[in-house]
């Protein structure tokens, strides 16, 4: 009505004027000839509305360009991974993603239930639920993940008879098989000689005798040998794994320590192997430029000649004279646990060779899937910081960085291979989550950032974020 009421004034202002107004220029006041802007033009007005603010910056020592939620560590790196993934946890004073419950069972085992809200949805508006989350745990928890996550050293119900595939009955058999040979010392042989001594020096036929012929007869010389050689594969394996934890973890001081700078280093095979042996003081750079091993004294010139990962593994035997579990104890903090896992893996290839192996065990008893929206987790006992570890995770979207042919939970197939998360890697530089900003670029010193239109909770600020490296962060 008050659209009429001012038209009728307008026409009648127009007339006391005298103006010969026609009725197409009438019209024309009624209904202008361009069109109103579409939902989409409004939306296009808007964003370069915002591109005319300028981005909220933020600084960091060390842009890596690794935004993956599973294998970020850099400061930068884990910036962009917090503003593009979602926690389980509620931030900044807002209601929780997650509803997350907990309780002690009559037989001492510790169960958190954790629903996930109705109406998440990731950048890319896919729906976020149940599957997500357990296709999250099972990356963390594969024996072939070696993120900054330490989800695995945590007691779940089974999880041990899962990464080894083997039942837990016959995991226990040959965990005490390993362990009377391993950490009873019996893999140097001096347990035969011993007995061998004590065979001589009773008379026959006696009760001693017949004891340490019974321990002779029992004790596994192939399985020995086959312990000793274990150690040494993944020993030798851990160079390769130590290398790749330098460049990640420490990236940022590699032109410090040596001279060369970051991008130098990730191009030369040979100068990240240099670089780790330097920041792991196996060797020293002198003056002119030299790579000097500590304790063998070997040297390479880093022009004709560089370190390979063999001359790495023998500079770490030498140097801890062959006992890869005192290496480990002092090299290995913050990186699982290399004896443990040549235990697993050698309970896993023992079981499967007994006549009662069972075909293997493709689920982690304590992770259930309840509905399309929760996930029930059970451990061994009650630990206060059990609940922390399991619940500070991103729930990383099963579609994109997994693979939906690969997810069956009632086959147990989690969206990747078992044992091999290294596809993950791909999208290492292209994240996708559920957080309240999404990637829009990245040029190798800034990450810039635009709010996720997505994002299950009203979004207030600056709509732009760009993160950028700078020592003076």
């Amino acid at each position: 009505m008050r659209f009429y009421n001012m038209l009728a004034l307008l026409l009648a202002a127009l007339l006391l004027a005298g103006c010969g107004v026609t009725s197409e220029e009438i019209l024309g006041v009624i209904a202008p000839t361009e069109p109103p802007l579409t939902t989409s033009e409004v939306s296009e007005a808007a964003e370069e509305e915002d591109n005319e603010l300028p981005p909220e910056e933020q600084g960091c020592e060390t842009l890596l360009g690794c935004f993956s939620p599973f294998f970020a560590t850099a400061d930068g790196d884990l910036a962009v991974v917090d503003a593009t993934q979602l926690s389980l946890l509620a931030e900044g004073g807002h209601e929780s993603p997650s509803i997350i419950s907990s309780a002690t069972n009559e037989d001492g085992t510790f169960t958190v239930t954790i629903e996930i809200r109705g109406g998440l949805r990731f950048a890319d508006g896919m729906p976020v639920d149940a599957d997500d989350l357990l296709f999250t745990y099972y990356v963390l928890l594969d024996p072939g993940y070696t993120g900054p996550y330490a989800l695995d050293e945590r007691p779940i119900v089974g999880l041990s008879e899962y990464r080894t595939g083997v039942n837990a009955a016959l995991y226990e058999e040959y965990g005490e098989m390993f362990d009377e040979i391993y950490a009873g010392g019996k893999y140097d042989e001096e347990l035969r000689k011993a007995l061998k001594a004590a065979e001589d020096a009773v008379p026959h036929n006696s009760w001693d005798e017949q004891q340490a012929q019974k321990a002779l007869d029992e004790y596994d010389q192939d399985k020995a040998n086959e312990i000793k050689e274990t150690i040494q594969l993944f020993w030798r394996s851990d160079v390769g794994a130590l290398v790749d934890f330098c460049m990640e973890k420490f990236g940022n001081t590699v032109e410090y320590h040596t001279g060369y700078t970051y991008e130098e280093v990730a191009a030369n095979e040979g100068l990240q192997i240099m670089y780790a042996m330097v920041e792991w003081s196996f060797a020293t750079l002198t003056e002119d430029g030299v790579l000097v091993a500590k304790k063998s004294g070997r040297s390479w010139d880093l022009e004709s000649s560089f370190p390979t990962e063999e001359d790495f593994f023998q500079e770490m035997t030498e140097s801890y004279g062959g006992d890869a579990e005192t290496y480990w104890q002092i090299e290995g903090i913050g990186r699982g646990d290399l004896i443990s896992d040549v235990r697993n893996s050698l309970i896993a290839k023992w079981a499967a060779e007994d006549e009662e192996w069972d075909g293997g065990v493709k689920h982690i008893a304590g992770i259930e899937r309840v509905g399309d929206r929760l996930i029930r987790v059970t451990f061994e006992y009650y630990d206060a910081t059990f609940l922390d570890t399991l619940c500070n995770v991103y729930l990383a979207p099963m579609h994109w960085y997994g693979s939906e042919s690969l997810y069956d939970y009632a086959a147990g197939s989690y969206g990747f291979p078992f044992g091999d998360v290294s596809s993950l890697k791909g999208k290492n530089t292209e994240p996708m989550g559920a957080g309240s900003f999404k990637l829009e670029s990245y040029d190798g010193m800034t990450a810039a950032l635009r709010h996720n239109g997505n994002y299950w909770l009203e979004q207030e600020g600056n709509p732009r974020l760009e993160i950028s490296a700078r020592f003076d962060a």
